[in-house]
């Protein structure tokens, strides 16, 4: 995971805690196949836009991302997927 200044914040968690969590913890337990789903499309079509999805913070708040967009990320050959990014600019609190 990497995570900008307002990752961190939404988040609620240092540097050093989401760095080392698994992504899928970023979701709560039902929404993420939602967001397997999600990544697997993206995966087999090299980016997906218009994602909208459910997230935790730390403490269990809730908040919805909309209108992100999810991307693979390749080697310096372009021959294999290393993983995959998102961004977005819109969220609020549940």
């Amino acid at each position: 995971i990497y995570a900008n200044k307002i990752a961190l914040k939404l988040w609620d968690r240092s540097w050093t805690e989401m760095i080392g969590m698994p992504s899928s913890f970023t979701a709560p337990p039902e929404e993420r196949e939602s967001r397997k789903n999600a990544l697997n499309k993206t995966a087999q079509n090299k980016f997906f836009k218009n994602y909208r999805g459910i997230r935790v913070d730390r403490k269990g708040q809730r908040f919805t991302i909309n209108n992100a967009r999810i991307w693979n990320i390749w080697d310096q050959r372009n021959n294999i997927n290393i993983g995959q990014a998102a961004t977005f600019n819109e969220w609020w609190n549940i």
